[in-house]
């Protein structure tokens, strides 16, 4: 008898494992949920829904995209955290998920931990954009400006913690300038109330801002990156407008809850490598100023290990503090 239960057990079990591959090929079966940390409209909202889309086009399955902004993308990646690592939750991942570790130290969950990497998406360089009334025309006339009036400039962020804080927060840093940051509870309204003139200066992604800028609602006085963009060719470089050891890049990726079986990971990441091969999702990608941006799982992990440390750096010497 124990013989029989034993062999039963085994063949069970092989079966358990034969059904491995078998689930990897019929994924997905069912729709597909997209959180997206941040408010409709955004960069990464922007992002998602077109991969979102083709994805639902590839799979014949819905990709529903699922804004859930806030608290510096906290808000969205706990919510996806508590999702079944099935493969039918997925993340979008970028700078404010580096940022976590560093200033919500209290936070339920760990970026690191508690998700695995899918694929990078993108990259995107930032601008330095100024309200058109201020009378600062290049980095150096803001840097004067700031300056001679010290916490009368200020500069709206997504939020206490988030990546343009923090990346606004290195900017004066490396200027030796103090400019008051106003948090606001996800980044469009803060590039309204820029654009409305409520606030003076901030640093946008290339594809948040470069409808405002061509539009005249908001002046670029520099590429935040060492090379020039190509929708700026005239725009300076933060270096070569004079502010040394300082660089930000937005960047863009896809991860899911921790525990997600290997064989769907992988998948994943072949639609979504497949999907950014698509000549038509590179000319979007690269008309809204974005680089598309492939990368295996474990190198998604390494590039997010070393923004973590990165932005940890960052928060202790510029004194970010959440409560």
């Amino acid at each position: 008898m124990k013989m029989q239960s034993l062999t039963a057990a085994c063949v069970l079990g092989l079966a358990g494992l034969a059904m491995s591959p078998v689930a990897a090929q019929e994924y997905p079966s069912k729709s597909i949920r997209f959180v997206v940390p941040y408010n409709p409209g955004g960069s990464y909202d922007t992002i998602a829904r077109l991969v979102g889309q083709k994805l639902t086009e590839k799979w014949n399955q819905q990709v529903v995209i699922e804004n859930r902004p806030g608290a510096g993308s906290l808000i969205g990646t706990e919510l996806a955290a508590k999702a079944a690592p099935d493969g039918y939750t997925m993340v979008m991942y970028g700078n404010n998920q580096a940022i976590l570790p560093s200033v919500h130290t209290k936070a339920t969950i760990n970026v690191q931990k508690d998700f695995d990497p899918v694929s990078m998406v993108a990259i995107t360089p930032a601008l330095i954009v100024v309200h058109p009334g201020l009378p600062a025309k290049t980095v150096a006339e803001l840097v004067k400006l700031a300056k001679d009036k010290p916490g009368q400039l200020n500069f709206g962020s997504g939020g206490n913690g988030s990546a343009t804080h923090l990346g606004m927060e290195m900017f004066k840093h490396a200027t030796g300038t103090n400019i008051v940051h106003v948090p606001y509870k996800a980044g469009v309204p803060a590039t309204m109330d820029l654009i409305a003139g409520q606030t003076q200066v901030g640093l946008l992604d290339i594809v948040s801002a470069r409808q405002f800028v061509e539009g005249g609602k908001l002046r670029a006085l520099s590429t935040t990156t060492n090379e020039r963009s190509p929708f700026f060719p005239d725009l300076p470089t933060v270096s070569e407008a004079g502010v040394q050891n300082f660089e930000y890049i937005e960047w863009y990726g896809i991860a899911v809850p921790a525990g997600v079986p290997r064989d769907i990971i992988a998948k994943l990441n072949k639609g979504i490598s497949e999907v950014l091969g698509d000549p038509a999702v590179k000319e979007r990608l690269v008309g809204m100023g974005a680089t598309p941006t492939t990368s295996s799982p474990d190198e998604f992990a390494k590039l997010l290990d070393n923004e973590v440390k990165k932005n940890a750096e960052a928060v202790k010497r510029a004194g970010v503090k959440i409560d």
